[in-house]
């Protein structure tokens, strides 16, 4: 009888290591999604690097078991975690004694307001764009980035003179995501600033869509340049999300599967592509940048992402310096529900207080911090 265990409980042990091999060789693959731009063969990396927080959580699993069991195989996915330790620090934070912001810090604010219709993109319900005002106007922000800022058939310049007033802001610059829109009604782009604005401008890919604005900003004496940035959406519609929702269920035979799965994937190959072709746009401007920069937005993209990992290269991720805790999603919606919204800073600048906000205003949360751009002072 103690043969027969023992024969299962190596049996077992081998299915196990395979197991843990594949595990391990996913959270490689998904650290490799980080480096490789998905524009050339490695575009399948991607979905690895979206799947982090789940393919680390595997591996911490199985480490775990592996304590618990047998112990001498624990190392295998504990040194594969330990290679990719920093991208733990994008999801986590620990501080025991957080400074408080100090004198002359600005408060920036980014914000993905779903085009003022609330989390559910009720259009009907007219009550959230005052309920967005009376937020803002409590928060306070000093340089406020607003992505999805709509409104149907509106007078331009009027309503942004109303909202600037209202949220006791005093300067703005906006572009419409398509040129073709501006003349009735705004889909924008928006920033707003307690302090005037020196220049503007916008970034398009191919010369079709906005996705990028930037304002230069004087502060006293300072000078700054805010990006304010809305990446490649995955463009995922009902039809995709109800086919999300129904994987478990037995009515989704093999032919819809397939359909839904592929018509999904496609989707996000492209806008993986899409946003590594932006970002690299996006740096190109950086590099050229008279100021010192501060990116806020919606990048669509978690922190094992190539676009991330462009984008932070030479900044600091607010949240990784000012943050405490587990940070879970700014994406209040169903899929791609981890962090998505941003804000970066220029490595000479000091960061305080990154704050999520719970609200139920958006299909994203707003994220702000407080930034001295002059600690040394």
């Amino acid at each position: 009888m103690s043969k027969k265990l023992s024969k299962t409980g190596s049996v077992f042990q081998w299915i196990f290591i395979i197991v843990t091999l594949f595990a391990v060789i996913c959270l490689i693959l998904a650290y490799s999604a980080y480096y490789l731009s998905p524009t050339g063969s490695f575009s399948y990396l991607a979905f690895f690097g979206l799947a982090y927080p789940v393919i680390l959580l595997a591996n911490l699993v199985i480490m775990l078991i592996w304590l618990c069991l047998w112990k001498k195989f624990f190392w295998i996915p504990f040194f594969a975690i330990l290679i990719g330790f920093n991208h733990i620090s994008a999801l986590v934070q620990i501080d025991f004694n957080p400074e408080k912001p100090t004198a002359g810090s600005l408060k920036i604010m980014t914000f993905n307001v779903h085009n003022l219709d609330g989390i559910e993109g009720n259009k009907k319900d007219r009550s959230t764009r005052s309920r967005i005002i009376d937020f803002l106007k409590i928060q306070k922000p000093d340089i406020l980035c607003l992505q999805e800022f709509y409104l149907k058939n509106a007078d331009t310049s009027g309503f942004f003179d109303r909202f600037n007033e209202a949220i006791n802001s005093k300067y703005y610059f906006y572009q419409n995501y398509y040129e073709y829109r501006k003349k009735r009604g705004i889909d924008a782009i928006a920033t707003f600033s307690r302090y005037p604005f020196i220049g503007n401008g916008s970034l398009k890919l191919n010369q079709k869509e906005v996705f990028a604005i930037y304002s230069d900003i004087i502060i006293d004496e300072e000078k700054i340049r805010v990006y304010n940035i809305h990446l490649e959406s995955f463009h995922l519609g009902n039809e995709d999300y109800s086919f999300y929702s129904k994987l478990s269920e037995r009515e989704l035979d093999r032919l819809k599967f397939q359909d839904g799965f592929y018509k999904i994937i496609a989707k996000l190959r492209k806008a993986f592509i899409i946003r590594a072709q932006q970002v690299e746009i996006l740096r190109e401007s950086i590099a050229i940048s008279p100021y010192p920069v501060i990116i806020c937005g919606d990048f669509n993209d978690t922190p094992t992402s190539y676009s991330y990992n462009i984008l932070k290269d030479d900044l600091y991720d607010s949240f990784r310096k000012a943050g405490v805790g587990f940070f879970g999603s700014t994406y209040a919606g169903r899929f791609p529900s981890f962090r998505i919204d941003y804000i970066l800073f220029d490595k000479s600048f000091k960061a305080y207080e990154y704050h999520k906000h719970n609200t139920d205003l958006s299909d994203h949360f707003p994220v702000s911090v407080y930034i001295n751009i002059t600690p040394s002072l």
